[in-house]
């Protein structure tokens, strides 16, 4: 018999894979979707933003642990329901997601925080932790519970990577850290928590009309913490053109691989 924990644990496993299911394509996907979700740029009010800003980033317990966004003061099972539910919730909290991860400016500072769960009432942001921020392996609006900063469950040799610290190779040819790096790099993942709070209260985006990937957080999507150029636009519609048309060609089977490509070209730091 499975135990309720369990089944809980299993289920927040699922979140970002799944739990906007009308919104997410699926790999095995028979036939591509028949237009963009979102053309044209979608329009973010100062009240989105607020939305945006009273969320709070709780812990994700399953497998190694990692930051999710709740919208409110919901717990996150709650919250997951209220996803999974329909509703206004889903289709706001993605465009606000979308919105801010491609176009809002967040920097190392010192933050005051408001609704911290750790307990914090301010966090120092370092360089390095904002680039955690944006080299996690989100999912939607959570970092991946298994694999948090990409391929390997060994997620410190990630991190390692994404900060430029050196990696070793054992005598099997596998990546090692020190002890030492490997315990600095154990307290950064749990400290990105307050990370994650400062930036929801903090990071910095206008009202008006933001242009949103064509799928909206249906691929790669992760805070890039400075806004998106309008070259770097034009590059990733110049892509999506050509998987269109490989789609097209395929007799209209997604092609997920040039839609994860396409996604990438807008959080590549040139």
């Amino acid at each position: 018999m499975t135990s309720a924990r369990s089944s809980r644990l299993t289920r927040r496993g699922l979140i970002g894979a799944a739990f906007l299911s009308p919104f997410v394509l699926s790999a095995g996907s028979a036939r591509a979707v028949s237009h963009r979700r979102f053309s044209d740029p979608i329009d973010i009010t100062a009240e989105d933003i607020a939305w945006f800003h009273g969320f709070h980033a709780v812990w994700n317990d399953c497998e190694t642990g990692a930051p999710a966004l709740v919208a409110g003061d919901m717990e996150l099972d709650d919250f997951i329901e209220a996803m999974e539910d329909g509703g206004p919730t889903p289709a706001r909290y993605e465009k606000a997601i979308c919105a801010f991860f491609l176009h809002a400016r967040f920097e190392p500072g010192t933050y005051a925080l408001r609704h911290a769960s750790s307990g914090a009432t301010s966090v120092t942001v370092s360089a390095d932790q904002v680039a955690l921020l944006k080299g996690a392996h989100w999912k939607q609006g959570i970092i991946d519970c298994k694999r948090p900063y990409g391929d390997y469950t060994h997620f410190e040799i990630e991190m390692a990577k994404i900060l430029g610290l050196p990696v070793g190779r054992d005598d099997h040819g596998r990546d090692t850290l020190s002890p030492e790096v490997e315990k600095r790099l154990a307290g950064l993942h749990r400290d990105m928590l307050d990370v994650v709070q400062a930036y929801v209260e903090h990071a910095e985006l206008e009202p008006g009309a933001w242009f949103v990937p064509y799928d909206g957080f249906e691929q790669l999507m992760s805070p890039r913490c400075a806004p998106l150029t309008g070259a770097e636009i034009a590059t990733y519609r110049s892509a999506m053109l050509g998987v269109e048309a490989h789609e097209t060609a395929a007799g209209g089977a997604t092609w997920v691989v040039g839609r994860l490509r396409a996604s990438a070209l807008l959080f590549t730091d040139e």
